[in-house]
């Protein structure tokens, strides 16, 4: 009978340890999809993930030079999304992140 009761107190830890583990990265998840700036800015629903630039919504990553999104050749934007520099770049700065989470 205690061989059973620690069975099922351990279980009831590992599920709990899981559940917070999951459930601290889907409010990350969450506030990193825009919401948390919508909620700080309401009067730009249709853009929640750039609420400085609401006169550009087709081109929210590239605030600083709206005018030219397809110029691989400029070095001082490195939000540019044709830039394969800044992607690799932004992939390398997101992989620990990933690892952290993939591995346990």
């Amino acid at each position: 009978m205690q061989i059973k009761f620690l069975t099922i107190a351990t279980l009831t830890f590992l599920f709990a340890a899981v559940s917070a583990k999951h459930g601290h990265h889907g409010r990350h998840a969450y506030y990193a999809s825009g919401e948390r700036e919508s909620l700080d800015n309401p009067s730009n629903p249709s853009n929640p993930s750039n609420p400085s630039n609401p006169s550009n919504p087709s081109n929210p990553s590239n605030p600083s030079n709206p005018s030219n999104p397809s110029n691989p050749s400029n070095p001082s934007n490195p939000s540019n999304p044709s830039n394969p520099s800044s992607r690799s770049n932004r992939s390398n700065r997101s992989n620990p992140v990933r690892q952290k989470f993939s591995g346990r």
